[in-house]
Parts: C-alpha cells; sequence; structure tokens
C-alpha cells in the first residue's frame, strides 16, 4: 500500500505482519481525499484506531497541519513510527513537529487534550461493530462533545448505520457497486447533529 496523493505521493507504508490491522484501500483513500479536497490543507487531524497510520499519514502528505494518532498495540505503533518517518521526510516536514503517536487504548483515553482537531478518522476494526459497539457508541459521544466543529470520516463495514444517540449526523457517502454487500468498506462523513 502506498500513499496516494500530496508531497509523499508513492510513498510504501508497512503493514504489520501477524497482526490483525486491516488499512484503508489506497482506492478507498483516493475517494475520501477526493471527497475532502482542500479541507485537509492545514487542518489538524485525530487518527484514531491507527493501525499504520494510513489516513493521517494521507493528510500530512496532502498539507495538513498536524496528526495525532491514536494505536493501542505497541508493536503496530512501532511499524507507524516508522511509516510515520518515511512520509515526513518525502514531504519534508518535521516528524516530531507535526506527529504525535500515542500508545492508548481509544476507548480509555482522555480527548480533551486534542481539543483543536477539525478532521477525525475513525476506522476500528470491524469485528468490534459486534464485540465494543456500546464502546464505540460513547467514544462516537465523546467526540461530538468535544469536537463540534470537526468532521467525522468513518470507515465501518456497509451494513453499520450510527444511532442518533451518537450526536453524529451523515452529511454524504462514499457509495460503491458493492456497498450492499454485507462486510464490504463504507465510509461516511459525519458532523455533530447540533450544527446542522
Amino acid at each position: 500500500m502506498r500513499i496516494t496523493g500530496g508531497k509523499a505521493c508513492g510513498v510504501r507504508l508497512n503493514v504489520p505482519k501477524g497482526k490483525e490491522v486491516r488499512p484503508a484501500t489506497d482506492f478507498i483513500r483516493e475517494q475520501v481525499f477526493n471527497r475532502i479536497g482542500s479541507v485537509v490543507r492545514e487542518a489538524c487531524v485525530l487518527d484514531c484506531f491507527a493501525g499504520t497510520g494510513a489516513y493521517g499519514l494521507e493528510c500530512l502528505s496532502r498539507g495538513c497541519k498536524s496528526v495525532h494518532f491514536l494505536e493501542k498495540d505497541v508493536h503496530v505503533a512501532k511499524t507507524l513510527r516508522e511509516n510515520c518517518a518515511r512520509v515526513c521526510k518525502s514531504a519534508c516536514v518535521d516528524c516530531n513537529t507535526v506527529t504525535t503517536i500515542s500508545v492508548m487504548d481509544a476507548f480509555r483515553s482522555s480527548l480533551k487534550q486534542f481539543a483543536d482537531t477539525q478532521l477525525i478518522f475513525l476506522d476500528p476494526p470491524y469485528c468490534f461493530w459486534q464485540q465494543c459497539v456500546d464502546a464505540l457508541n460513547r467514544l462516537l459521544r465523546s467526540l461530538a462533545q468535544y469536537f463540534h466543529g470537526a468532521v467525522l470520516i468513518l470507515e465501518t463495514p456497509s451494513e453499520i448505520l450510527l444511532s442518533q444517540e451518537t450526536l453524529w449526523t451523515p452529511v454524504t457517502s462514499l457509495k460503491s457497486a458493492q456497498s450492499k454487500k454485507k462486510g464490504t468498506p463504507s465510509v461516511n462523513f459525519y458532523k455533530v447533529s447540533a450544527l446542522l
């Protein structure tokens, strides 16, 4: 997998071996960033369940101001650091200035420290939508309460729809020919309900 646009376009990203990491495909990321357009420039970004860091690193390549990565697995975070170093070098930015990697569980983290966030990428393991749905809904409510003006970009299995209790309202979505097939990736863009 590679960065699909910006100064670091074409830079390869490593994926940890033997880990349950499911990075967003190059095709999906390219569609997402075509939809976001210039909004990413100078934005402060929060990449939850970061894994390889693909979403956040696309933002860096395309000129965002900073990215906070949350990844709870120490070994995956090591690969994430390597990917950050490679992308930052290619994009000619100082990794220590524009990125923060927090080895922490998004479900148990204080999110207040990321108060400057304007774009939130949330791409949890698909199994969480069966195993941890209550924790995900609590996390989504917390994100809505802390980041009133942010845009949430959420990748889920196609059959998942957020309830109103999460406080997020859909703005637009990326549809594919296979989007009705259960388990296929679906990407939706949300804003906090009260702002619509």
